[in-house]
């Protein structure tokens, strides 16, 4: 008999183990809602904060922004400046502010020293200033050889004009009807237009 109880115990202790491991995982999960609970009641406790706090909280958030805004401003300014500096007497229409800012923003990715001279522009105002005078020199070189867009156009039309004139039939009224006209009269009509020696 003691066999018999002893295998009825080994056998009742695997279902006995399940049931701990489920009691386990319903303590993590009471875990987790009472975790979450704590972080709802800690939210509602600054919710209820005082109207003092409130206040401060709410003007530090405003004047939060209006430092944000005061700088992006500041930094629109002197990227105004310095994309001017750098196009200098260069044609505007060609080399626009948004042309001239993305190559400035790429030299700056490919130089980290440019960044840093840019973060002290404030600090050290003529040092950054010789910075964007190299700028400027680099620019011109690199884009001075484009063709000038005037230029360009007057070529143009004085190209257009020759042409015009070279491809232009003389203007001496009617053509004559060859057809209707005796050999001799087709070679004096011709000799006339500036033809010489027709052929027939």
């Amino acid at each position: 008999m003691s066999e018999d109880k002893q295998t009825v115990a080994e056998e009742t202790e695997p279902e006995a183990k399940p049931a701990v491991e489920e009691s386990s995982a319903q303590d993590d999960g009471d875990d987790l809602d009472s975790l979450l609970n704590q972080f709802d009641e800690g939210t509602k406790e600054e919710a209820k904060s005082t109207p003092e706090q409130a206040a401060d909280n709410e003007t530090l958030t405003r004047l939060t922004q209006l430092e944000k805004q005061l700088a992006d401003q500041q930094f629109q300014n002197d990227m105004t400046t310095v994309v001017g500096k750098v196009r200098g007497d260069m044609d505007p229409e060609l080399f626009d502010d948004t042309f001239v800012e993305a190559w400035v923003d790429a030299a700056a990715r490919k130089q980290p020293k440019l960044q840093k001279a840019w973060e002290s522009r404030h600090k050290d105002p003529s040092g950054f200033n010789k910075v964007v005078s190299a700028l400027g020199r680099d620019f011109n070189k690199k884009f001075q050889s484009m063709p000038d867009k005037a230029a360009t156009e007057d070529r143009e039309a004085v190209t257009q004009a020759v042409r015009g004139a070279s491809n232009k039939a003389p203007d001496s009224g009617d053509a004559p009807d060859f057809s209707s006209m005796s050999d001799a009269e087709a070679r004096e009509a011709m000799q006339k237009m500036g033809i010489q020696n027709p052929g027939f």
